[in-house]
């Protein structure tokens, strides 16, 4: 089944911020430079782990890869909406 793309203005908005994501990964540009101090690489990659074993049990191991993976990337979307507003990353050395 396929989606219709969204008219809405969010869908511009996410689509620039999704280009240039992989516009830096494509040329090879490691995670901790595309996290950029935006959180700790350590508990980003813990909580990372932690969320998608929720989500595999949430939607079930044998889920297609599709649900898996769509559950996920909203779980990181809005947890990262919501961490930006709790006041987002905080240099402890700061």
């Amino acid at each position: 089944m396929t989606q219709q793309r969204p008219e809405h203005p969010d869908f511009e908005k996410l689509r620039k911020v999704v280009v240039y994501q992989d516009q830096q990964a494509d040329s090879g540009i490691g995670i901790p430079e595309i996290v950029d101090g935006a959180i700790d690489v350590d508990t980003l990659g813990y909580m990372a782990r932690q969320r998608a074993i929720r989500a595999v049990r949430l939607v079930g191991p044998t889920s297609d890869a599709i649900t898996l993976l769509a559950t996920i990337w909203i779980d990181a979307f809005v947890s990262g909406v919501h961490f930006q507003q709790e006041g987002g990353h905080v240099d402890p050395d700061s």
